[in-house]
C-alpha cells in the first residue's frame, strides 16, 4: 500500500525529467525547448548539405555520361561483337593476300552477326570496288574483236551496280569517314563519272596509304588519256608505282601499273610490271590478259581509254539544252577562237552533269581546235552515249572513225545521222560514204568513196550549205566538227 502511495505521489515541476535526445540522455524539463531547436537547426543544415553535394556529384555525372557515351552512339560501335572483329581481320587480311572468295566469306558472315555494324558496311564496299576494277579493267586489255568483250562487259555493269549501292550502305553509316570517300572515289572513276571522282580526291589525298595513291593514280590515268587537262603521265606513274610497291599479294597496283605504262609509251616499265605481278604467290586473274594486250601493243596496237564500254547510266536531262546560259557563253567563246576558254566553261558544266550532251559535243569541238583527236573522240562518243539523237555529235564521230579507218562503224553512224533528217552537204556526204563503202560493206570498208565533196585529209570540212530557214534540227549541221 505505501509501495503504490509513493509510485503516484506527483514530482514537483521544477525537478521533472523527460527522455529526449539521443542515446536516451536524460534531460531536465526547462532546456528540452532550446536543444530541440539547436537539434532541428543542426538536421536542416546536415539535409541542405547533402542535397548540395548530392546535386553537385548528379551534374558530374551527367557531364562524364555524356562526354565518354555519347547517347546517338551505336551499339555496334560501343560494343563490337569479337566474332566481328575476328572475322573482319580475317577477311582483310584475305583480301590483302588476293583470296577474294575468302573474303566475301568473312564479310558475309560478319554481316550475318551485326550487318549494321559500319566497318562491316565498309568492309564489304572495298571487296564490291575491287570486283569492279577487275571487270573494267579487264575490258580496257582485252581485244576489240574478242568474243568475250560483251559478257565482260554486262560484268562491269552488274559489278559496278553492286558496288555504288555498296559505297552508298557505307556512307550512310559513316559520313566523313575519309576511306568511304576513297571507295566512292573509285566507283565514280570506274563508272565514267570522272568529274564526281575529282571532287572526293582532295579529302583522299589526306588520307596516306597505298591505297589512296592507287585511287589518285587511277583517277589520274583517266583524266590524262581522255581529257586535254591532265596530270602528266609522270605523275600517273610514279602514284600508281606507289601503289603497286605499298601492296601486298591483291595485284591490283601492279596490274594497273601494266596498263598504264603501255599507255604511256613506256613498255619497258609496263613488261617490269607485269613480271613482279606473275611472281605473286596467289596468281593474277588478268596475267594472261595483260600479257597479251602488251604483245599486241608492241607489234604497232595503239592503245586507248575507249568510252563506250564505261558503264555510266545517263542521269535525268543529261542530254543538255542549247538554251543553258553556260551553253551559250562557251558557244560564244568557240566561235571567237577562244579554244582554252570554251574547254574551261564546257568542262565545268560536265562536272556538275557527267552526261550533258551539249557541253560534251563542244569539248570534242574545243579539243579538235587545238589539235586533240584522241579526247575529241571520246568525248563524242559520250555524247552520242548521253544522246542518241544529237546528230551533229554523231555526224562527226561517223567523220572521225571513217578518217580513222573504222568505216563500217563510220557508215552506221552515218545511217543514223541520215535518219534524223539531216539535210545539206553534210547529208551528200552521209549518203557518199555510206553508197561508197555498201559494194564492200564486208570486207572492212577498204573501198574509198568518190565524192568530191569529202573533207581533206586535213580534217578541214567542205563549204556549207545555209541553213533552211524552215526547218529547225540538225538541217545545218556541218560535215566535219
Amino acid at each position: 500500500m505505501d509501495g503504490r502511495a509513493s509510485v503516484m505521489t506527483p514530482t514537483p515541476p521544477d525537478v521533472r525529467y523527460s527522455l529526449s535526445g539521443e542515446e536516451g540522455e536524460i534531460v531536465p524539463s526547462g532546456m528540452r525547448g532550446s536543444n530541440a531547436i539547436s537539434r532541428r537547426s543542426a538536421g536542416s543544415m546536415r539535409l541542405i548539405v547533402g542535397l548540395v553535394v548530392g546535386g553537385v556529384a548528379a551534374f558530374a555525372g551527367v557531364l562524364l555520361w555524356g562526354k565518354y557515351l555519347p547517347k546517338d552512339q551505336p551499339a555496334s560501335d560501343s560494343v563490337a561483337d569479337p566474332r566481328v572483329t575476328e572475322l573482319l581481320d580475317a577477311g582483310e587480311k584475305a583480301l590483302r593476300d588476293g583470296d577474294l572468295e575468302a573474303a566475301n566469306e568473312k564479310f558475309v558472315k560478319a554481316s550475318g552477326i551485326d550487318e549494321k555494324n559500319p566497318r562491316v558496311m565498309k568492309s564489304l564496299a572495298r571487296l564490291a570496288v575491287v570486283h569492279a576494277d577487275m571487270a573494267w579493267l579487264e575490258l580496257r586489255v582485252l581485244s576489240a574483236d574478242d568474243r568475250g568483250r560483251d559478257k565482260v562487259r554486262e560484268r562491269l555493269r552488274a559489278a559496278v551496280d553492286r558496288a555504288q549501292k555498296a559505297a552508298d550502305r557505307a556512307q550512310a553509316s559513316a559520313k566523313d569517314d575519309p576511306e568511304v570517300a576513297r571507295l566512292m572515289l573509285d566507283v565514280k572513276r570506274i563508272s565514267g563519272d570522272v568529274g564526281a571522282a575529282r571532287k572526293l580526291a582532295p579529302t583522299v589525298k589526306g588520307l596516306a596509304s597505298y591505297e589512296s595513291d592507287y585511287a589518285l593514280g587511277a583517277l589520274d590515268m583517266t583524266e590524262q588519256n581522255l581529257a586535254p587537262k591532265a596530270p602528266g603521265w609522270t605523275d600517273v606513274i610514279d602514284r600508281l608505282t606507289k601503289a603497286a610497291d605499298g601492296e601486298e599479294g591483291l595485284g591490283r597496283g601492279r596490274a594497273l601499273l601494266v596498263y598504264a605504262a603501255a599507255l604511256a609509251g613506256d613498255m619497258s616499265r609496263a613488261r617490269g610490271a607485269l613480271d613482279r605481278l606473275s611472281k605473286l604467290a596467289r596468281p593474277h586473274p588478268l596475267e594472261a590478259d595483260l600479257r597479251r594486250f602488251l604483245d599486241r601493243v608492241e607489234k604497232g596496237e595503239s592503245p586507248t581509254l575507249a568510252i563506250e564500254d564505261l558503264p555510266s547510266v545517263p542521269t535525268p536531262g543529261g542530254s543538255g539544252t542549247p538554251g543553258d546560259p553556260q551553253l551559250k557563253i562557251a558557244q560564244e567563246a568557240l566561235s571567237k577562237g577562244q579554244y582554252a576558254k570554251a574547254e574551261e566553261i564546257y568542262r565545268d558544266i560536265v562536272a556538275k552533269e557527267q552526261n550533258n550532251a551539249e557541253a560534251l559535243f563542244g569539248l570534242a569541238q574545243a579539243s579538235l581546235s587545238q589539235g586533240k583527236a584522241v579526247p575529241a573522240k571520246a568525248f563524242l562518243e559520250r555524247a552520242v552515249k548521253a544522246n542518241g539523237s544529237h546528230a551533229p555529235a554523231i555526224l562527226a564521230l561517223a567523220n572521225i572513225k571513217w578518217d580513222g579507218g573504222e568505216k563500217s562503224e563510220a557508215v552506221a553512224l552515218y545511217k543514223r545521222a541520215l535518219d534524223l533528217g539531216i539535210t545539206g552537204k553534210a547529208a551528200e556526204l552521209a549518203t557518199s560514204r555510206t553508197q561508197a563503202l555498201a559494194p564492200s560493206a564486208g570486207s572492212g570498208g577498204s573501198t574509198q568513196p568518190t565524192s568530191t565533196t569529202e573533207p581533206t585529209s586535213t580534217g578541214e570540212p567542205p563549204p556549207e550549205q545555209p541553213p533552211d530557214p524552215t526547218t529547225t534540227g540538225p538541217s545545218d549541221v556541218p560535215p566535219d566538227l
